[in-house]
């Protein structure tokens, strides 16, 4: 399996960039209209081009309503932070 390193992972959490980014999808999503499960799934499709697995759904899902009005910009974030978003591209 490819990795990131460190500093990559580090980059991506602390970037302006990255984080603006994250802001703009979460916007996309939110502004889609639609509800929350679909939300996720359009999420994964756009980012990670596959569907959204059921267990990730309900971690997805949970977290957004944990966090609160800033749920979507982070869990946007933590999808375009992630090793497999990275790998992806």
């Amino acid at each position: 399996a490819v990795t990131a390193v460190p500093t990559q992972a580090l980059f991506l959490m602390n970037s302006p960039v990255v984080k603006k980014h994250a802001a703009n999808l979460a916007d996309r999503i939110v502004k889609s209209g639609s509800k929350n499960e679909q939300r996720v799934k359009t999420l994964w499709l756009l980012t990670l081009g596959r569907p959204i697995t059921k267990s990730e759904q309900a971690e997805a899902l949970e977290f957004v309503k944990q966090v609160g009005k800033d749920g979507w910009r982070e869990l946007c974030h933590a999808i375009v932070a992630s090793n497999e978003f990275l790998m992806r591209l």
